[in-house]
């Protein structure tokens, strides 16, 4: 399986911004790919002498590209993605080093992500491993837990999660939250599925994937462990998830921006979690594989 065979790790030296080094170095070692750390440097250093000074573990530089150059962070690491074929950016939520443009900001996003990071959620194509304030480096991955609305962006999400948990033999959670204080139509039907004996749940579990990822073989979706239904508030919810599962990473499907929609559901998870989110924006393109002779 050819994912994430490119990633992009942007750095400016700070203890923050090297958070996303380790899982970043595993998830490289263990997908047989290539990590591109890009930094602000005046002068450019060999790259063993900017690795250390970006406290970068010796043991990974044989899986790392130091790109170095002055300019704008988020024009650079925006670039960067189709100057190196980039398909996935880890960047942290904020950094050390943000500058006075941060320091000034007084708006509640502000306080969860700095501006670099949101830039680059918002305007990236690809999708972003975004490593929170208070990460916890744990590793390896075992079990990853995928929010489900029934829309697009959320229907690439499991694609992609059934790839990557394939991939690195991971266990995957999904979970349908009906927010109903302010989605009455599918509180109702969640109603009626409350309603219903247990054997109803797989049907609609069924129809989530199938939708989702049409083409994945029912060997690939054995890595899916469970599936909830919950109603309530979605944050609420799937943060109560994460400590039953014991959630290692999230992968959340969404539109884009900070200041629409489950907008709000992002910024309370990106506070609390300790973990990775690996944001899938809907317009996003999943890979799928061409099944052909026998497969069909």
């Amino acid at each position: 399986m050819s994912l994430f065979q490119s990633i992009l790790v942007p750095l400016d030296g700070s203890e923050a911004s090297t958070k996303s080094v380790g899982c970043t170095v595993w998830l490289a070692s263990q997908l047989n790919g290539r990590i591109h750390v890009l930094t602000a440097a005046a002068e450019v250093l060999p790259a063993g002498d900017a690795l250390t000074r970006l406290k970068v573990a010796k043991e990974a530089w044989s899986l790392i590209t130091v790109h170095q150059g002055l300019g704008d962070p988020e024009v650079e690491i925006l670039a960067a993605i189709d100057r190196n074929a980039i398909d996935l950016i880890a960047i942290t939520a904020r950094g050390e080093a943000g500058g006075l443009r941060e320091r000034r900001e007084t708006a509640e996003l502000s306080k969860i992500v700095g501006h670099v990071a949101e830039a680059v959620i918002e305007n990236a194509a690809i999708p972003v491993l975004l490593i929170p304030s208070h990460y916890k480096e744990t590793l390896p991955w075992k079990t990853v837990l995928v929010p489900m609305s029934g829309e697009i962006g959320t229907d690439a999400s499991l694609m992609l999660a059934i790839q990557l948990a394939n991939a690195l033999d991971l266990k995957v959670n999904i979970v349908h939250v009906v927010d109903s204080a302010t989605d009455e139509t599918s509180a109702r039907a969640m109603g009626r599925y409350s309603d219903q004996p247990h054997h109803e749940y797989p049907h609609m579990l069924s129809e989530f994937i199938n939708r989702a990822c049409p083409l994945c073989s029912a060997e690939e979706r054995r890595c899916i462990e469970d599936f909830s239904l919950a109603r309530g508030d979605v944050a609420a919810e799937i943060l109560r998830l994460v400590t039953t599962k014991r959630i290692d990473l999230l992968i959340v499907g969404w539109h884009g921006r900070f200041a629409t929609g489950h907008a709000q559901v992002l910024k309370n998870l990106c506070e609390t979690v300790t973990f990775p989110i690996l944001l899938i924006k809907a317009a996003a393109k999943a890979k799928f594989k061409l099944k052909v002779g026998e497969e069909l």
